[in-house]
């Protein structure tokens, strides 16, 4: 029997409520989020997508090259990610070179650990909805 996305929300509809329904992410979805909060945000997801990109460049290095395509895309596409981080800070006056934050500095940490590991258990990793 196939697993489809419905029967994931289904099974674990709580889990998903917990992952995608939260008063930030209401709050952006409305567009009531004070520029303050929105502004941490956009230095700490910086913060974590440049951390990320260097565990992506780490799992390139490992990576059987018939895995090089879905990685350099990936890698492509955190490039426009960063680029629209720096557009962002520019415009709000934003200093990206901030200390991260604890919840932050565990993402990051956790990702520089998985250099350790061997590559079967390093791209797994690269969902960036992974926890430490």
């Amino acid at each position: 029997m196939a697993l489809t996305c419905e029967k994931l929300l289904n099974s674990y509809h709580s889990m998903w409520q917990q992952a995608t329904v939260h008063p930030f992410l209401t709050q952006c979805k409305e567009g009531t989020i004070r520029p303050m909060q929105f502004n941490t945000w956009l230095i700490q997801d910086y913060l974590f997508v440049t951390e990320f990109t260097r565990c992506v460049g780490r799992v390139l290095a490992a990576a059987p090259v018939s895995h090089f395509d879905g990685l350099l895309s990936g890698l492509n596409a955190l490039q426009d990610e960063l680029t629209w981080f720096c557009e962002k800070a520019t415009e709000r006056s934003l200093d990206l070179n901030t200390p991260r934050q604890l919840t932050c500095q565990r993402y990051c940490d956790f990702m520089g650990n998985l250099v350790n590991t061997p590559y079967p258990v390093r791209s797994p990793a690269l969902d960036k909805g992974c926890s430490p």
